[in-house]
Order: structure tokens, then C-alpha cells, then sequence
């Protein structure tokens, strides 16, 4: 904790003149007092986690205050590996909590830590740790004790699967293949296992070249691998690197993809915004009534959202039906709690 001491010194001076003094100050108190709170009123943070879905409204917040109050709310360690000037302003509402930091984030790297749990015979991999490093150094640069690579080969082996536990010795080789201007090695860490490489190589490339990078995506998402295909919609969609205007219709067409159907419709459902809601209607009508379970399973029971599940109480499908009243039934519980 800093403690702060003020000495005050005060000059011999007649007493007329003190008081003048003493009575000046006290007129500009209020004056003084009113700029501390419009800047209190300037200021805003109100950060909310239900379940898995992170709200967040801030407001020219200072850093630590946001990055302190999402510790406590969300129980993940945040590690800032530069200094992060000045203040973050951004609001969403229920959004899984890696998207919501990665939307909250943007301006800054972020890498993200996972661990491995199991429990009554289910694995998951929860995030307990995140990085924050500002933009204008890698992490690597800023000094973080990361391993450095004398030559590109040692850094390709880096990124081999028997190497994979190492994230940390990962990131570090992407940054120094992306140093060599290695754009090939880059290209194939696009479609790594582990998602912190696949999204550190891809700020790399657009480094090297954006708009070749934004077309590469773009093939990928053609690709005739089915893995290939998520991975790319998947950095289409979480890491902001395209706008809405581009990634909307990506999603979109991947509703007719058996492989990215589910990504595409929680994506779309985790938007709520009007655009997006026109995909999902589309997806609602779909003959295959496992799609339209998967819209039920996924959107927000209001607006919209709440009549779609009156709807589909009267579906053609039983599955459907019960989907949908299952989830109103959870409404109203919710609401009686």
C-alpha cells in the first residue's frame, strides 16, 4: 500500500492576508468537489458474470480496477506483462467468458491459460490464467523470461505436438518464425491444436500482410478438411481480426455445414443483434429438426428469442416441443427465484 505526505509550508504573512487565503479556499471547495464528481459520473464499471456469460459495461475505467473486479468475479488469474496506459471502455451482454475478454481485450494481446479437470468421469478444461501484453511489444519482447530460438529450425520443432505442453516456449517460437519473416511455418500453426497458437499466428501474419492473411481464412473455410473449417471460423469469429459485415454472412453460409453448424449457431445466437437473428429464423425453418433443437438450445429467452420458444411448443417434431418447453419451464422457475 503508498502511503502519500503532504507538508504544507506556510509563509509569514499578515493575518488579513491568511484569512484571505483560508476564505479563497474555502469559496473554491465546492468548485473542486463538483470536478471530482463529474469525473466520478465520467467514470462507469459494472461487471456481472451468470453462470459461463460475462456482462460488462465500462466506461473510462482505469485498468486495474476492470482487471481486479473480473479476477473476483470470474476467479481466473490476469497477468499483465507491459505497462497498459490510460483507460477501457467497451459493453456487452452475456457473452461466453473467453469471447467477452477477447471483445473487452482487443487492444492489447491476450493469451489465454487453460487447465485440465475431471470430475465424476467428465474432463473440461477450465481458463484460470490470461496474459495481457500491450501491443507494441510480444511478450517475448517484453522480457517475460520466454525461450528464445538461435534458428528457424529450432523453432519449427517448437511447435511440434511432443512439444505441446510447453505453450509458453510455443508462443515464443511463433514470435521469432514471424522475426524471419517465415510466413509458410505461420500459415500451418493457423491450423494448430491448440487455439492460443492458432490465434497468435494469425495476428503474426496480418502483421506480415492483412489482406493475404484475411484471404487465407477465407480458403479455409473451404477447405475440403472439416477441422480445417472450424478452425477458421473459429478465428473469423472470436478473435475480431474481420468486421460483423464480414463474418455474418461466413456464419450464415456455415449453417448449411454439418461440421461448423453448431459453432455457427451459437456464434450467431451469442450476437442477439438483428442480423443476426435473420440466420437463426432461416435456421428455425430448417426441415432437419435437430437444427432447429440446436437455435432452441442456444438462443436468449427474450425479445425474439422468448417467441421463438412459444413457437416451437407446437413444432411438427415432439423433440422440438419438449426442447422448448423444457426451456420456458426454466424461465419461469428462474423467475420465481
Amino acid at each position: 500500500m503508498k502511503y502519500w505526505i503532504f507538508l504544507l509550508t506556510l509563509s509569514l504573512l499578515p493575518a488579513r492576508s491568511v484569512g484571505q487565503q483560508v476564505s479563497a479556499r474555502a469559496q473554491e471547495a465546492p468548485v473542486s468537489q463538483q470536478t471530482s464528481e463529474s469525473q466520478a459520473a465520467k467514470s462507469q464499471l459494472v461487471i456481472s458474470l451468470r453462470g459461463n456469460l460475462l456482462s460488462v459495461k465500462v466506461h473510462n475505467a482505469p485498468w486495474e480496477a476492470v482487471l481486479k473486479e473480473i479476477e473476483r468475479q470470474t476467479g481466473i488469474s490476469i497477468d499483465v506483462k507491459g505497462p497498459l496506459t490510460g483507460t477501457l471502455t467497451g459493453e456487452f451482454q452475456s457473452l461466453p467468458i473467453e469471447r467477452g475478454l477477447r471483445q473487452l481485450f482487443r487492444h492489447v494481446d491476450v493469451f489465454f491459460f487453460y487447465a485440465t479437470e475431471t470430475r465424476e468421469g467428465i474432463t473440461a478444461e477450465p481458463l484460470v490464467r490470461v496474459w495481457l501484453c500491450p501491443k507494441e511489444g510480444s511478450v517475448a519482447e517484453a522480457g517475460q523470461g520466454l525461450p528464445s530460438f538461435s534458428a528457424t529450425a529450432e523453432a519449427k520443432q517448437a511447435l511440434q505436438p511432443m512439444m505441446g505442453e510447453d505453450q509458453e516456449a510455443r508462443l515464443a517460437a511463433l514470435v521469432n518464425l514471424a522475426q524471419q519473416g517465415d510466413e509458410e511455418a505461420l500459415r500451418k500453426a493457423l491450423s494448430d491444436w491448440d487455439q492460443n497458437v492458432r490465434e497468435r499466428a494469425l495476428e503474426l501474419l496480418a502483421e506480415l500482410d492483412r489482406e493475404a492473411t484475411m484471404a487465407l481464412l477465407l480458403d479455409m473455410t473451404k477447405s475440403p478438411d472439416a477441422e480445417t473449417r472450424l478452425q477458421a471460423l473459429s478465428l473469423l469469429d472470436e478473435t475480431g481480426f474481420a468486421d460483423e459485415a464480414t463474418v455474418l454472412p461466413i456464419l450464415g453460409a456455415a449453417l448449411a455445414d454439418e461440421a461448423l453448424r453448431p459453432h455457427a449457431v451459437e456464434a450467431l445466437a451469442g450476437r442477439g443483434d438483428p442480423d443476426a437473428m435473420i440466420y437463426l429464423r432461416q435456421a428455425m425453418r430448417d426441415p432437419d429438426p435437430h437444427i432447429r433443437m440446436m437455435v432452441i438450445d442456444s438462443i436468449a429467452p427474450e425479445g425474439q428469442g422468448l417467441q421463438w420458444l412459444r413457437e416451437a411448443t407446437s413444432d411438427a417434431d415432439r423433440q422440438v416441443r419438449v426442447l422448448a418447453a423444457s426451456r420456458l419451464e426454466q424461465i419461469v422457475l428462474q423467475g420465481a427465484e
